[in-house]
């Protein structure tokens, strides 16, 4: 992606901060070979034989298409209270980076330990392009059922609820814990690392364990 170019702007005060944030860049070029590959398997077929193939192709495609990323963040802290949020929004024609996504979180101090708990959403701004009915050839089935296939992949659509705890027990070293519970619709994983399409709702839970420290 090039140019990146940007921008922010940002306010604060002796607890509040807030921050807004514009980018733009285009995608040059996707240097991906299973990608390229099902590209020029489009881009081969008929248009008399399959109308929608072209189409498709220039979706997948990113190169050439300009994305632009806006994002409002907003803190407060004050006394126990620890507030923080960010929203952002990636606009573009290429799919694999057009979604909105967002938390909020709210913290609470107890002495050195920090309680908190996270809402967080992330979901592309439009569904998978539908490929259209079965062909007769074979062949172009296989290249239909792949292609639905990839434009599944990158469709993100998920929710995630986190408790967690920090604790600061020296001056430069913190504990941290968290749970994460996450809600992935059907087709919605384009943030996981699949062998096989999203075919159904699934659900995750992860747990951390981490230590921060500087030196």
């Amino acid at each position: 992606m090039r140019p990146l170019i940007g921008a922010n702007a940002s306010f604060e005060t002796d607890h509040w901060k807030a921050r807004l944030t514009f980018a733009s860049t285009n995608v040059v070029s996707t240097r991906n070979a299973a990608l390229d590959r099902l590209l020029g398997a489009l881009d081969q077929v008929p248009s008399s034989v399959w109308p929608q193939a072209s189409d498709l192709s220039r979706l997948i495609s990113g190169e050439n298409n300009q994305a632009y990323y806006y994002s409002l963040g907003l803190l407060y802290d004050k006394d126990a209270w620890l507030v923080q949020s960010e929203f952002a929004l990636t606009d573009s024609k290429w799919p694999s980076v057009a979604l909105t996504n967002g938390y909020l979180s709210v913290g609470r101090r107890v002495g050195p330990v920090t309680f908190y708990t996270i809402g967080a959403y992330a979901k592309s701004l439009d569904k998978p392009e539908r490929v259209s009915p079965q062909l007769a050839d074979p062949a172009l089935n296989q290249l239909q059922t792949i292609t639905q296939n990839s434009m599944n992949a990158v469709h993100v659509d998920q929710n995630t609820f986190s408790l967690g705890m920090r604790w600061d027990f020296h001056p430069k070293m913190a504990l941290k814990a968290q749970w994460d519970h996450t809600w992935v619709r059907k087709n919605g994983g384009g943030l996981l690392i699949l062998q096989e399409p999203l075919s159904r709702d699934t659900t995750l839970d992860i747990f951390s364990l981490n230590l921060n420290f500087v030196f």
